[in-house]
């Protein structure tokens, strides 16, 4: 809860200053309402959550007088003084209308023109009434507008810091993960490579083999040779006993023969 000794310090005029703006820019109020509202706080309201919803107590209520001169001084002069003066020019503007016609016609009644007389008087005076309770000194405003404008920009630089720091934060996440990716594709780059030149071994064999094949042909080679060398030599012993035999076999006959006789 929130207590003020008095709605004219400089901390209760900073809060009618935001419950204005609340009233006219967020609860999209009438001004008429606005005013009234804002005239009761001033001159007799001690609890305010009724119209704020913040918890905020006034401990001493100004009354009538000095309630309605702060409230021409902090509300009407500040925020609705252009207004007033608009009103002021246009029923200068009526009033020059209705004199200038009622001098060369007829047709205007004398209590129109004296109405329109009455009627631009009041405003003289509203704007006189306005112009007199004029706010004496801005100078806690504008102090109060720096500090707010300076927290409010040490506040958005301190949520830009928060942000950066959160987008460095993701961005070394990334750069790990593209680290750990670059560390998988290398990976699977030495293993296609493997791959690759067991394909290649399976395909063509390698020099050893070939080397080894080379041998095997050349002791095959000398093999063969060999064999064809025995079998020259078998042909050749073969006719040696086939020769023999037959040698045998013709001194066999020719003994019998001539023993015979």
């Amino acid at each position: 809860m929130q207590k003020l000794d008095t709605i004219a310090g400089i901390e209760g005029r900073k809060f009618l200053h935001s419950i204005f703006r609340d009233f006219k820019f967020k609860r999209q109020l009438g001004a008429f309402q606005i005013i009234t509202i804002l005239w009761k706080i001033c001159c007799f309201e001690l609890d305010l959550k009724k119209y704020t919803g913040v918890d905020v107590v006034i401990r001493h209520r100004l009354g009538v007088m000095k309630g309605t001169s702060l409230w021409l001084e902090e509300i009407l002069n500040r925020f609705y003084f252009s207004s007033a003066l608009s009103f002021v020019y246009f029923g200068a503007s009526i009033l020059i209308i209705v004199v200038g016609v009622s001098r060369f016609t007829e047709i205007i009644p004398v209590e129109i023109v004296i109405s329109s007389v009455v009627l631009e008087s009041l405003m003289l005076v509203m704007i006189f009434v306005l112009m007199l309770f004029s706010p004496k000194d801005d100078s806690y405003f504008s102090e109060s507008g720096d500090s707010d404008e300076g927290t409010e920009l040490l506040m958005e630089i301190g949520e830009i810091g928060r942000d950066l720091a959160a987008v460095v934060v993701q961005l070394e996440k990334l750069g790990e993960n593209m680290v750990g990716i670059s560390r998988q594709q290398q990976r699977m780059i030495d293993e296609f490579s493997g791959i690759g030149h067991s394909l290649r071994d399976t395909v063509s064999p390698n020099p050893e083999m070939l080397k080894q094949m080379k041998e095997t042909n050349k002791e095959l080679g000398e093999f063969t040779t060999n064999l064809s060398s025995l079998n020259l030599s078998l042909n050749d012993l073969k006719k040696e006993n086939v020769e023999s035999a037959v040698k045998i076999e013709i001194s066999k006959i020719i003994n019998k023969n001539l023993g015979g006789e």
